[in-house]
């Protein structure tokens, strides 16, 4: 299986740090970077890296959740479930708490962002992700690292312009069969 992800140009793969969203069609990573999803520099383009598993185990967005709850972690379903939990008092009124995690809003890439999910899912055993998320009109299957050890990266790879009106819209030099 070979995947690519996209980083900053600041990124220092010697000190590789962040969530490393990763897919088979580098398209599908348009609006990832290593800190998190729509956190990059639109205006200039991005350095992609082919990534190696170093893993052969992946959780899934379902079993993220059942071991987040077993972490305490509270995730709710939907607004009506956690409008339940504030009128009984389960938790305080604020959506924007830090404890607040509704699935109505959350994909795989936006929990794993989060620092007391990854621990949550390192506890449990598991140091990479894989699921179908929903981004825009598709619905892509993408890995997501996070520790140093579970994946290589090589790279940067060569890539060129798809727009130049559109930094981020780049392809693979070589799937195109043109040097950049």
């Amino acid at each position: 299986m070979t995947l690519y992800t996209r980083t900053t140009p600041e990124f220092d793969p010697v000190h590789s740090a962040g969530t490393f969203v990763c897919a088979e069609d580098l398209r599908d990573t348009y609006g990832f970077c290593e800190l998190g999803y729509d956190r990059g520099d639109y205006e200039r383009p991005p350095l992609v890296w082919e990534v190696k598993p170093m893993v052969d185990r992946f959780i899934s967005t379902e079993e993220l959740i059942r071991v987040c709850r077993e972490a305490h972690i509270q995730i709710f379903e939907d607004y009506d479930q956690y409008e339940e939990a504030v009128l009984n008092g389960y938790v305080g009124p604020e959506p924007g708490d830090s404890a607040f995690l509704c699935m109505e809003e959350e994909e795989l890439n936006t929990l794993l962002e989060r620092p007391e999910i990854r621990a949550a899912a390192e506890a449990a055993g598991w140091h990479a992700a894989q699921d179908y998320v929903v981004v825009t009109n598709m619905q892509p299957l993408l890995t997501v690292f996070w520790e140093p050890g579970t994946f290589t990266l090589e790279g940067p790879l060569p890539i060129i312009s798809d727009d130049p009106d559109i930094p981020q819209s780049v392809t693979l030099a070589d799937a195109q069969g043109l040097k950049p």
